[in-house]
């Protein structure tokens, strides 16, 4: 259950790019679209714990586009992510203004360049190296990086 302490960080640091990848990824041919919409919803396959710790059954309507930080205000488990955070962090890179947009294809380049081919699936990497990939990929000044930084920290996935 997204939200469940007994749970929380279980398999945490590879979920984003497992759990959620379709969610944003539906959006990269229309983002333009979306980024005029005011609103973003994404049904939740699984059971959810809301964060009054009621368990809905999915699937569960949950925003993807405000930041939620369910990790730093519902959990014990410190320096880990929850797929919640990981998925609006997604989005909101994936549907930025062109300039600032990060797609899943860019995204897998900055993984690749935060850690060390061959064995890149098996690592599971730290905010601060996929941060430091992004930095090396796009470069300090570029408005892909910034934007990709500062929605790590708004979104809460910076651990």
């Amino acid at each position: 259950m997204a939200g469940d302490r007994r749970r929380a960080g279980a398999g945490t640091h590879t979920e984003p790019f497992r759990a959620h990848r379709a969610a944003p990824s539906t959006c990269e041919a229309g983002a333009t679209k979306h980024q005029e919409q005011s609103d973003c919803a994404f049904g939740y396959y699984k059971e959810f714990m809301d964060s009054s710790y009621a368990v809905q059954q999915p699937p569960v309507a949950v925003n993807c586009k405000t930041p939620v930080k369910w990790l730093e205000n519902q959990c014990l488990t410190a320096n880990r992510g929850v797929e919640y955070d990981w998925m609006n962090f997604l989005y909101d890179i994936n549907s930025a203004p062109a300039a600032q947009r990060t797609s899943l294809s860019n995204l897998w380049q900055v993984y690749l360049t935060a850690c060390s081919p061959p064995e890149c699936e098996a690592e599971n990497l730290s905010w601060s190296a996929l941060k430091d990939g992004a930095k090396a990929h796009y470069g300090e000044f570029n408005a892909r990086y910034v934007k990709l930084a500062q929605s790590g920290d708004d979104f809460g996935v910076n651990h």
